[in-house]
């Protein structure tokens, strides 16, 4: 494997200056740089770029870490950080804490051994690593954050979207609205739990107890909520689901029922994966820009990387409605609000 004295032997120049032909082209002189380039495409050279890194002392590389890799919601938002990375001539490791601290901790300990530059967390885990300055400065949030984030992060306004969907049941007449929560220990969970009474609120109406389900973003989840709402004696006439994962249970839960939608029930859900436009019915659900989520964290965290201090920055980026056939007005005439 050739060297760079090799190309410095051949070029008829020192190392130095091959050093410098490499790494800074524009402070070697024309006639020498063509030579040495020459001789780099004859010999095949490819420099090393592991030693680059360490005389830099930075890995060009970034940790996105995600609570689970089999949920499809973080491929747009792992895809769209990869994007900007590539763009900037970095590499991206993905990982996954499972909701376990021990495994965030062995993330943020790369941070600390210089393994990695930088991490973007997707999901509300603390470790008390977070907490140290040399962490906290090479952090980024994406999608989901504590309560009483103080970190850089991105993400869309759950609450008001939430608000939007209960208003768009309201607005077709709907009166009797249910709604399958994400985990309430977590601030997303909570935060669209809270659109959902501000929307009932301005209507005057106060939630019912009884159609409030502790979900847990996940298929099956959403089968065993669906199936009490449906076990009511007053069942819901529409049903709020806070993922598409629940919605999509939700759905079989009621086709298994007799239940038809959007005639009998209508169903909502949130994220807009690939996967809810091929649902039957097709669903409506709120999209949430998880290729924009990943750049702009990614973007953050690049720009992030030289800054003397901790930052705060909030990014919100816009969601979307996206109507569909799952979700009409009520069939029977005395809902209407």
């Amino acid at each position: 494997m050739a060297t760079i004295k090799d190309i410095a032997d051949q070029a008829g120049v020192s190392v130095a200056t091959v050093s410098r032909a490499l790494t800074k082209p524009d402070m070697v002189r024309a006639g020498t740089l063509e030579r040495i380039n020459a001789v780099v495409a004859r010999l095949g050279y490819t420099p090393n770029a592991m030693a680059s890194s360490l005389r830099r002392q930075c890995s060009d590389t970034f940790l996105l870490v995600v609570p689970n890799l089999q949920n499809p919601f973080y491929a747009g938002v792992i895809e769209g950080a990869e994007r900007v990375a590539h763009g900037h001539g970095k590499h991206i490791l993905i990982g996954e804490t499972r909701d376990q601290p021990e495994r965030l901790d062995r993330y943020c300990e790369m941070l600390l051994k210089k393994q990695a530059d930088g991490l973007i967390l997707v999901g509300e885990l603390g470790s008390a690593l977070l907490e140290t300055e040399t962490v906290r400065m090479k952090t980024v949030m994406a999608c989901e954050y504590p309560g009483d984030c103080a970190l850089p992060r991105v993400r869309i306004d759950n609450r008001a979207a939430a608000h939007e969907v209960v208003s768009y049941l309201l607005a077709l007449g709907h009166s009797s609205i249910a709604t399958i929560t994400g985990p309430l220990d977590s601030a997303l969970g909570r935060e669209r739990l809270a659109g959902y009474v501000d929307a009932l609120a301005e209507r005057g109406m106060a939630p019912d107890p009884a159609m409030i389900r502790n979900g847990d973003y996940t298929l099956q989840g959403g089968v065993r909520q669906m199936q009490t709402l449906i076990s009511l004696h007053n069942r819901p006439s529409a049903v709020f689901c806070a993922n598409d994962e629940m919605a999509i249970g939700a759905l079989q839960a009621l086709a298994n029922a007799g239940v038809r939608v959007p005639q009998d029930c209508s169903i909502i859900g949130f994220d807009d994966l690939r996967f809810a436009q091929f649902a039957s019915p097709a669903l409506t659900t709120v999209a949430q820009p998880t290729g924009a989520i990943g750049e702009t964290a990614m973007r953050l965290m690049i720009a992030g990387l030289d800054a003397a201090a901790p930052n705060n920055t909030e990014i919100l980026l816009s969601h979307e409605l996206v109507v569909r056939n799952s979700s009409a007005p009520p069939a029977g005439p005395e809902l209407p609000v």
